[in-house]
């Protein structure tokens, strides 16, 4: 499954999905443009051009790497430790 199709989490950089066909193949079509924010937390809003030239948009509410409350910390590393030890 490429990474785009879910929520992402550290299986999505292990080589095979870093070397997915789908996955590249869709990177290579992407083209990011900043309006002009130097501020690299500054990951939202998101909005996507399409080839038909509609236009879709996200705010993000939670941007990780940022403050998370607790609940949320906690969900993101049970996650990542599940999908860590199952790949072991």
């Amino acid at each position: 499954m490429p990474c785009f199709a879910h929520e992402l989490g550290i299986d999505d950089f292990c080589y095979e999905r870093r070397n997915d066909l789908e996955t590249l193949g869709f990177s290579r079509r992407i083209k990011a443009i900043t309006e002009g924010n130097l501020d690299q937390n500054a990951l939202t809003p998101i909005m996507v051009r399409l080839r038909d030239s509609r236009e879709l948009s996200r705010t993000i509410a939670t941007v990780y790497g940022n403050i998370i409350s607790r609940e949320a910390h906690l969900a993101k590393f049970h996650r990542d430790f599940a999908s860590a030890t199952a790949s072991s």
